[in-house]
Protein backbone atom coordinates (compact mmCIF):
# COMPACT_ATOMS: atom_id res chain seq x y z
CA UNK A 1 0.00 0.00 0.00
CA UNK A 2 1.16 3.74 -0.77
CA UNK A 3 0.58 6.21 1.64
CA UNK A 4 1.16 9.82 1.26
CA UNK A 5 1.88 12.57 4.11
CA UNK A 6 -0.96 15.62 3.72
CA UNK A 7 1.25 18.35 5.13
CA UNK A 8 -0.22 21.30 7.00
CA UNK A 9 0.90 24.50 5.02
CA UNK A 10 0.03 28.29 5.60
CA UNK A 11 -0.94 30.45 2.93
CA UNK A 12 2.51 30.84 1.10
CA UNK A 13 3.23 27.39 0.32
CA UNK A 14 5.63 27.04 -2.39
CA UNK A 15 4.03 23.36 -4.79
CA UNK A 16 7.87 23.26 -5.43
CA UNK A 17 8.23 21.99 -2.05
CA UNK A 18 5.75 20.10 -1.66
CA UNK A 19 5.45 15.73 -2.02
CA UNK A 20 4.82 14.58 -5.57
CA UNK A 21 2.55 11.23 -5.69
CA UNK A 22 3.22 9.29 -9.34
CA UNK A 23 -0.34 8.04 -10.90
CA UNK A 24 1.64 4.94 -12.75
CA UNK A 25 0.13 1.65 -11.71
CA UNK A 26 -1.40 -0.15 -15.06
CA UNK A 27 -3.72 -2.58 -13.23
CA UNK A 28 -5.36 -3.81 -16.62
CA UNK A 29 -3.30 -5.40 -19.07
CA UNK A 30 -5.99 -4.85 -21.73
CA UNK A 31 -5.75 -1.14 -21.65
CA UNK A 32 -1.78 -0.87 -21.70
CA UNK A 33 -0.11 1.39 -24.76
CA UNK A 34 -1.21 4.32 -24.08
CA UNK A 35 1.38 6.16 -21.87
CA UNK A 36 0.58 9.71 -20.26
CA UNK A 37 2.17 10.78 -16.94
CA UNK A 38 0.38 12.31 -14.44
CA UNK A 39 0.96 13.13 -10.84
CA UNK A 40 -0.20 14.94 -7.67
CA UNK A 41 0.29 17.17 -4.55
CA UNK A 42 -1.96 17.79 -1.65
CA UNK A 43 -1.65 20.05 1.24
CA UNK A 44 -4.02 21.69 3.61
CA UNK A 45 -4.16 24.65 5.94
CA UNK A 46 -6.63 25.36 8.72
CA UNK A 47 -9.66 25.83 6.40
CA UNK A 48 -8.76 24.24 3.38
CA UNK A 49 -7.40 21.46 1.35
CA UNK A 50 -5.31 22.37 -2.09
CA UNK A 51 -5.48 19.73 -4.52
CA UNK A 52 -2.91 19.96 -7.64
CA UNK A 53 -3.11 17.36 -10.53
CA UNK A 54 -0.79 17.28 -13.49
CA UNK A 55 -0.77 14.94 -16.77
CA UNK A 56 2.44 15.43 -19.43
CA UNK A 57 2.05 13.68 -22.69
CA UNK A 58 -2.30 13.51 -22.66
CA UNK A 59 -4.37 14.10 -25.43
CA UNK A 60 -5.65 17.29 -24.01
CA UNK A 61 -9.89 16.17 -25.45
CA UNK A 62 -13.40 16.97 -23.65
CA UNK A 63 -16.78 17.70 -24.40
CA UNK A 64 -18.56 18.00 -20.91
CA UNK A 65 -18.67 21.66 -19.78
CA UNK A 66 -21.14 21.28 -16.61
CA UNK A 67 -20.91 20.53 -13.53
CA UNK A 68 -21.31 16.67 -13.22
CA UNK A 69 -21.36 15.88 -16.55
CA UNK A 70 -19.65 12.74 -16.92
CA UNK A 71 -15.84 14.19 -17.56
CA UNK A 72 -14.83 10.53 -16.84
CA UNK A 73 -14.80 10.03 -20.76
CA UNK A 74 -12.92 13.21 -21.65
CA UNK A 75 -9.18 13.68 -20.71
CA UNK A 76 -9.46 13.77 -17.14
CA UNK A 77 -7.89 13.14 -13.77
CA UNK A 78 -9.32 12.23 -10.45
CA UNK A 79 -9.00 12.09 -6.66
CA UNK A 80 -11.02 9.47 -4.51
CA UNK A 81 -10.28 10.08 -0.84
CA UNK A 82 -12.69 10.26 2.39
CA UNK A 83 -11.75 12.46 5.98
CA UNK A 84 -10.04 11.47 9.14
CA UNK A 85 -12.97 12.26 10.94
CA UNK A 86 -15.47 10.23 8.42
CA UNK A 87 -13.60 6.96 6.94
CA UNK A 88 -16.89 5.29 5.96
CA UNK A 89 -17.78 7.63 3.01
CA UNK A 90 -15.74 9.27 0.20
CA UNK A 91 -15.69 11.86 -2.10
CA UNK A 92 -15.08 11.27 -5.94
CA UNK A 93 -13.40 14.80 -7.74
CA UNK A 94 -13.27 13.91 -10.99
CA UNK A 95 -11.80 16.74 -13.19
CA UNK A 96 -11.66 17.11 -17.32
CA UNK A 97 -8.96 19.34 -18.92
CA UNK A 98 -11.16 22.44 -19.13
CA UNK A 99 -11.05 21.98 -15.55
CA UNK A 100 -15.17 21.00 -15.52
CA UNK A 101 -15.57 19.07 -12.67
CA UNK A 102 -18.07 15.93 -11.23
CA UNK A 103 -18.46 15.13 -7.22
CA UNK A 104 -19.83 12.71 -6.18
CA UNK A 105 -20.09 11.33 -1.99
CA UNK A 106 -21.11 7.96 -0.52
CA UNK A 107 -20.03 4.59 0.79
CA UNK A 108 -19.64 2.85 -2.65
CA UNK A 109 -20.36 2.71 -6.37
CA UNK A 110 -23.63 1.87 -5.44
CA UNK A 111 -24.38 3.58 -2.15
CA UNK A 112 -23.43 7.16 -2.97
CA UNK A 113 -25.07 10.20 -4.69
CA UNK A 114 -24.31 13.66 -6.93
CA UNK A 115 -23.51 16.50 -5.55
CA UNK A 116 -25.99 19.48 -5.61
CA UNK A 117 -23.87 21.83 -7.99
CA UNK A 118 -24.88 24.71 -5.89
CA UNK A 119 -22.64 22.67 -3.37
CA UNK A 120 -19.82 22.56 -5.47
CA UNK A 121 -19.79 25.93 -6.30
CA UNK A 122 -19.99 27.35 -2.90
CA UNK A 123 -16.94 25.05 -1.59
CA UNK A 124 -14.39 24.30 -4.43
CA UNK A 125 -12.72 26.66 -6.89
CA UNK A 126 -10.72 25.35 -9.89
CA UNK A 127 -7.92 27.01 -11.32
CA UNK A 128 -6.57 25.62 -14.51
CA UNK A 129 -3.08 25.63 -16.63
CA UNK A 130 -3.00 23.78 -19.84
CA UNK A 131 -0.56 23.85 -22.88
CA UNK A 132 -1.89 25.34 -25.86
CA UNK A 133 -1.87 22.16 -28.01
CA UNK A 134 -4.14 21.44 -30.88
CA UNK A 135 -6.71 18.46 -30.58
CA UNK A 136 -4.04 15.72 -32.66
CA UNK A 137 -1.37 17.24 -30.58
CA UNK A 138 -0.15 15.82 -27.18
CA UNK A 139 0.45 17.84 -24.66
CA UNK A 140 0.45 19.00 -20.07
CA UNK A 141 -2.66 20.00 -18.53
CA UNK A 142 -3.05 20.87 -14.90
CA UNK A 143 -5.52 21.74 -12.29
CA UNK A 144 -5.52 23.18 -8.71
CA UNK A 145 -8.62 22.51 -6.91
CA UNK A 146 -9.14 24.45 -3.13
CA UNK A 147 -11.50 23.27 -1.60
CA UNK A 148 -13.18 24.62 1.60
CA UNK A 149 -13.14 22.10 4.22
CA UNK A 150 -16.86 23.29 5.30
CA UNK A 151 -18.13 20.45 2.41
CA UNK A 152 -16.87 17.77 5.22
CA UNK A 153 -19.93 19.50 7.70
CA UNK A 154 -22.41 19.91 4.61
CA UNK A 155 -22.03 16.56 3.16
CA UNK A 156 -20.99 14.52 6.00
CA UNK A 157 -22.35 16.12 8.97
CA UNK A 158 -19.12 16.31 10.56
CA UNK A 159 -15.64 18.61 10.99
CA UNK A 160 -12.69 18.29 9.18
CA UNK A 161 -10.14 16.62 11.79
CA UNK A 162 -6.50 15.65 10.85
CA UNK A 163 -5.47 12.05 11.09
CA UNK A 164 -5.14 8.68 8.65
CA UNK A 165 -7.50 7.95 6.11
CA UNK A 166 -7.78 6.56 2.61
CA UNK A 167 -7.75 7.73 -0.78
CA UNK A 168 -6.37 6.84 -4.57
CA UNK A 169 -5.80 8.73 -7.63
CA UNK A 170 -6.40 8.15 -10.90
CA UNK A 171 -6.04 9.19 -14.83
CA UNK A 172 -7.89 8.22 -17.44
CA UNK A 173 -10.26 8.70 -20.76
CA UNK A 174 -12.11 7.60 -23.20
CA UNK A 175 -12.27 10.05 -26.32
CA UNK A 176 -8.84 9.69 -27.52
CA UNK A 177 -7.42 6.15 -25.96
CA UNK A 178 -9.11 4.20 -23.04
CA UNK A 179 -7.04 4.02 -20.61
CA UNK A 180 -7.17 3.36 -16.24
CA UNK A 181 -4.50 4.58 -14.36
CA UNK A 182 -3.89 4.71 -10.25
CA UNK A 183 -1.70 5.69 -7.68
CA UNK A 184 -2.58 2.37 -5.46
CA UNK A 185 -3.08 -0.93 -7.29
CA UNK A 186 -6.56 -1.99 -7.98
CA UNK A 187 -7.40 -5.32 -7.39
CA UNK A 188 -10.30 -5.81 -9.50
CA UNK A 189 -11.13 -7.85 -13.08
CA UNK A 190 -12.00 -5.03 -14.98
CA UNK A 191 -11.47 -1.27 -14.68
CA UNK A 192 -13.12 -0.39 -11.67
CA UNK A 193 -12.27 3.04 -9.17
CA UNK A 194 -15.00 2.39 -6.91
CA UNK A 195 -12.83 0.18 -5.18
CA UNK A 196 -12.25 1.71 -1.35
CA UNK A 197 -10.89 -1.80 -0.09
CA UNK A 198 -7.69 -0.78 -2.38
CA UNK A 199 -7.14 3.13 -1.61
CA UNK A 200 -3.66 3.76 -0.37
CA UNK A 201 -2.74 5.80 2.94
CA UNK A 202 -3.01 9.43 3.05
CA UNK A 203 -1.73 11.62 6.81
CA UNK A 204 -3.59 14.68 7.05
CA UNK A 205 -0.68 15.91 9.41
Amino acid sequence: MRSYTVKKVDHSFDWSKIETGKINVFNWESFKGYDPEAEFQMVHDDSKIYLRMTAHNDYLKAQCTKINEFVCNDSCMEAFFNVPSKPYGYLNLEFNCFGVMFLGYGESRENRYTVDPAIVKKYITIIVDNDDVAEDQRGRWSFTAIIDKGICNELMGVDFESGECGGNFYKCGERAVSHFISWNEIQSAHPDFHRPECFGKLIFE
